[in-house]
């Protein structure tokens, strides 16, 4: 196989993860030679014809299978349509990279510019170096905001091409770093509560504090208990008499500053204010994982406690096999499920007894270990709480009494608070529904997502946590430099 180093593109247009088919878009000058190269069509799909559909075979270098593939060419290059399957995916994108394709971010079939993905290349997040951040200055004859091929005038993003790419920047607050970050990270959100976390930062959010810190530092200009100076570190300028200006001098935005200054609360331009604020939202980034990646809670507890049906009652669907007979669960079962929209991964476990011996052993270590590697514990016992084990005693645990249709009250409630010493415990039904919308919210409490605000500043990725907590310690102190500090971590977040 012939290798065609950056004459070829390509892009994963499906989100990742297990689904029923992943489709890859290749474009660029060799697209066709690449394609040709590892596509092996049927007898009767061997004409390359635009906008047919081709059945064959994903082959590697050595001529083995990969995967079952529909391809069609279209004008702006080639889909292919393979099994969604993790393994076969990354089977092909390497085998793509390998052949000196590029992989992309993100792309939006169709388009006629010549390359797909170019637009928006497979960016990586810079590592931030301290003391010093130098954070991209504004240029007349434009200049390279830190990724491969986009070209940056006046610290701006380019427009969408003929409409079809998304431009990252927001019209308000002219932040491409997070718009990129965010376009990133859409894929992994598996609810709309996590899509309303990430584009509201984007919209606003961290977006909106960070351009409030940005206007407080231009509100020092010329301080004298200050010194700082706008031209001896970049403040950006924002003239209350520009028709359309925006954050920047240069940079031209739909809403005026003298609104947005407006809008802005007084108390932003109180620097100690402003670095509390700047350090909350730093912090949000432990919410804003969670929400991305999410957490496992592990069901643990003796045989027949309840736990198979508690989790097919919290999934909704029959993700464990429900018995009378004790043991029907041998190994640990996990299944994504989204409490009142916070994704968590539920995993089963075999009951725990003392007297397990032979494979019964094996699957109760199995239990233990699968507790002790999950972020939330939840101990069932049937008809009332189990007390909790000393191996278990430095996890986070919720206490469960499963069953309560059977065993007592037919109205279980919940016991937030615990008596002192102990964990909160929860009395509930799975088979009545009673319960488990207390049982949801104390699993989202114990995962530090009580009473979250989706529209509140929070980093959502780690470069981000990292600048506005720098930006928040530089605020802390008084010398101009320090001041400098912070305004280049601020310009640094919203562009990269």
């Amino acid at each position: 196989m012939t290798s065609h180093p950056e004459a070829c593109d390509f892009a994963l247009v499906t989100p990742p993860g297990r689904g029923g088919i992943a489709v890859i878009v290749v474009s660029g000058p060799a697209a066709g030679d690449v394609v040709s190269q590892i596509f092996k069509p049927w007898k009767s799909h061997t004409q390359d014809v635009e906008n047919v559909l081709r059945l064959g075979s994903l082959v590697d270098e050595d001529g083995q299978t990969i995967d079952e593939a529909v391809i069609c060419r279209r004008r702006e290059g080639y889909e292919i349509n393979i099994h969604g399957g993790p393994l076969v995916t990354k089977q092909a994108t390497d085998l793509l990279s390998r052949l000196g394709a590029r992989g992309c971010a993100f792309a939006f079939p169709p388009t006629s510019s010549p390359t797909l993905c170019s637009s928006l290349p497979l960016r990586k997040t810079p590592a931030l170096e301290a003391p010093g951040i130098v954070s991209p200055q504004p240029h007349p004859d434009g200049l390279t905001d830190g990724s491969t091929n986009i070209q940056v005038t006046d610290g701006v993003i380019p427009s969408t091409q003929e409409g079809v790419v998304f431009n990252p920047a927001h019209p308000q607050w002219n932040n491409p770093a997070i718009g990129r970050e965010m376009l990133e990270l859409l894929p992994h959100a598996r609810s709309e509560l996590v899509v309303q976390a990430l584009t509201s930062q984007w919209a606003g959010g961290v977006s909106r504090l960070v351009f409030e810190a940005l206007a407080a530092c231009h509100a020092l200009d010329g301080d004298p208990e200050c010194g700082m100076r706008s031209a001896e570190c970049g403040v950006p300028a924002i003239d209350a008499q520009q028709p359309s200006g925006g954050i920047s001098g240069e940079n031209e935005f739909p809403n005026s500053p003298k609104a947005c200054e407006q809008e802005i609360p007084h108390s932003a331009f109180r620097i100690p204010h402003l670095a509390s604020d700047l350090r909350a939202a730093a912090l949000g980034l432990a919410k804003m994982q969670c929400l991305l990646f999410p957490a496992e809670v592990v069901l643990v507890g003796p045989p027949n406690a309840g736990k198979s049906t508690l989790i097919n009652a919290l999934t909704g669907r029959a993700v464990s096999i429900v018995h009378e007979r004790p043991g029907t669960t041998r190994d640990w079962v996990r299944e994504l499920a989204l409490l009142d929209g916070v994704p968590v991964y539920l995993t089963d476990t075999a009951g725990l007894w003392d007297q397990a011996d032979g494979i019964d052993a094996q699957s109760v270590a199995r239990a233990r270990e699968r507790a002790l590697a999950g972020d939330v514990v939840l101990l069932c016992g049937a008809g009332q709480a189990p007390e909790v084990p000393a191996w278990l005693q430095e996890k986070r645990v919720l206490r469960l009494s499963l069953q309560a249709d059977r065993f007592g009250d037919a109205t279980p409630v919940a016991n937030t608070t615990g008596q002192k010493g102990k964990p909160p415990a929860v009395r509930l039904s799975a088979q009545t529904g009673a319960g488990l919308a207390e049982l949801k919210h104390a699993v989202i409490a114990a995962l530090g997502l009580g009473g979250f605000d989706p529209r509140a500043p929070m980093a959502f990725s780690p470069r981000q946590g990292r600048l506005l907590e720098r930006a928040a310690h530089c605020l802390d102190g008084a010398s101009p430099s320090d001041l400098c500090d912070a305004v280049a971590c601020l310009q640094a977040c919203l562009w990269g």
